[in-house]
């Protein structure tokens, strides 16, 4: 069961915030990376023995545990509304991530064709006004959620207005792939080596052995330093 996104510190610094466990080939580090980026929030990697899933930290809480989740709580980090400051637009986008999750998820994953159509089917007229957004005219959550599990589908024969979405947003899913290498590799190990005293190095290589044991859920205790 994901996690669910839950009311926090409002006061919560956005420098304490990790993405633990982001995986390559996973949708839901995927769409989190994505809003992080169309959402203007920074995000810092990181290990959690607490759940073996993608799932953002603030403050040493586990707050969410799906991309659809992750991308909210970046939406109200980030200081905007889903829907530029309309309810009902928020409300369509809410819509449009639920449809995601239990409609076109499902059907992608047992590429059940009847299902597959119909989803085709809502998608398309949903694109009439804009070829590129399913709610209105820039990237939204629902964009994100539809666009990374219709992508992750290789084997799925799109119709061509269904195909010219996904297409229109192919740099932004890439941008969104490449980060999360970069995220792995500056989460965990990196030893910063402008300070090369004997103490301050083998404080950083035991630091890091620590969290490779525990992950980040713990910090090491004052009298190892």
């Amino acid at each position: 069961v994901p996690l669910q996104y839950k009311q926090h510190n409002k006061n919560m610094s956005k420098s304490s915030m990790k993405l633990v466990n982001a995986k390559e080939g996973c949708n839901e580090t995927i769409k989190a990376l994505w809003a992080s980026e169309s959402f203007g929030v920074a995000v810092k990697g990181g290990k959690s023995k607490l759940t073996s899933e993608v799932a953002l930290v603030l403050d040493d809480v586990l707050v969410a545990g799906d991309g659809n989740a992750i991308g909210l709580a970046f939406y109200r980090l980030s200081g905007n509304s889903a829907g530029g400051g309309s309810i009902m637009l928020e409300a369509v986008i809410d819509n449009w991530c639920e449809w995601e999750r239990t409609v076109l998820r499902p059907a992608t994953t047992n590429a059940n064709t009847k299902k597959l159509d119909a989803c085709y089917a809502e998608l398309a007229r949903a694109l009439e006004n804009s070829h590129r957004h399913v709610v209105g005219h820039s990237t939204t959550l629902a964009d994100i959620a539809i666009v990374t599990t219709l992508a992750a589908a290789v084997n799925l024969t799109l119709p061509p207005v269904v195909a010219t979405y996904v297409d229109a947003h192919s740099e932004a899913l890439a941008a969104a792939k490449k980060g999360i290498s970069d995220l792995s590799s500056a989460s965990v190990g990196d030893l910063d080596m402008t300070n090369t005293s004997i103490s301050h190095v083998l404080e950083q290589v035991f630091t890091n052995a620590l969290k490779e044991v525990f992950g980040d859920d713990v910090e090491p205790p004052l009298w190892f330093y």
